[in-house]
């Protein structure tokens, strides 16, 4: 769902008007970006991860970096939006008559829906899905994503934990997990997972901080034995998990409410950077 009066198509500024879900049609690998102040946060990151998710799915193209980013920034200012989540897909298909040589790219605003400040306090309900994505380290449309949204439309849950046939959690549907034990931290190993950009400056703070971190798929039935559990995410940043079923874990946990303070003072930087 488009939000706002116009939407980039290729590098031409369109009236939602000519939108038509022919456009979508394809291989689709996409990323969402957070708008904070009219400019993308942590831009470079996201589009090395798009370019990374087009060669796993096994295609190739031209993006521009530079003109990329000019347009998001423009999109922001035409639609007159200095925030949201902003969609980026790269869309590969033949049977509109585009080679995959030459993909079409579509950017627009869609809704959003951020935490709010009382659930950074009080933190979340998280539920359980047994399911795996089919390419893990790639951003493509998948079922999956569209089975957990029908569990979240349904119920008061945040999010839902992706378990997969061996019975260990990986991620979540639209975010990363982080568990806290004994001040260390544990999440899956990134070749299992879709890496998302605030896990790696999860990553990046733990390393610069001297905070140990253990790459380890966490086994469902372990999951009571930890202290804390947060999500990551663009449009969670760090969030804190309350409940998972009848478990209950540490909201207030130091470490995790230290990451937190860091991981804002990042993004508050990166904005500062490109303002």
């Amino acid at each position: 769902m488009l939000k706002g009066e116009v939407f980039y198509l290729d590098d031409t500024l369109c009236s939602v008007n000519q939108w038509n879900e022919g456009l979508e049609m394809g291989t689709v690998v996409y990323e969402v970006l957070r708008i904070v102040d009219g400019v993308p946060l942590f831009y470079l990151d996201h589009y090395q991860r798009l370019i990374n998710s087009c060669k796993l799915v096994g295609k190739k193209g031209q993006l521009d970096k530079d003109q990329l980013f000019t347009n998001m920034v423009t999109l922001a200012a035409e639609n007159n939006f200095l925030i949201g989540n902003v969609m980026l897909k790269v869309i590969f298909s033949q049977s509109a008559g585009f080679p995959y040589e030459n993909p079409r790219t579509l950017l627009y605003f869609i809704p959003h829906s951020y935490p709010s400040d009382q659930q950074y306090i009080t933190g979340v309900d998280v539920g359980i899905l047994k399911a795996e994505r089919q390419n893990p380290e790639a951003k493509v449309e998948q079922g999956v994503r569209n089975i957990a949204n029908k569990i979240l439309t349904e119920s008061t849950l945040f999010e839902v934990l992706l378990v997969d046939r061996e019975g260990y959690i990986t991620e979540g549907s639209k975010s990363n997990m982080v568990f806290v034990k004994n001040e260390v931290l544990y999440t899956c190993p990134l070749s299992k997972v879709l890496t998302g950009i605030t896990l790696l400056k999860v990553i990046e703070i733990a390393e610069k901080e001297n905070i140990s971190l253990k790459f380890t798929a966490v086994p469902l039935k372990q999951l009571h034995e930890f202290d804390a559990l947060f999500i990551t995410g663009t449009s969670p940043k760090i969030l804190p998990v309350r409940r998972v079923g009848e478990i209950q874990f540490d909201v207030n946990n130091q470490l995790m409410r230290f990451l937190m303070e860091k991981y804002n003072y990042l993004l508050q930087f990166d904005i500062s950077k490109r303002s």
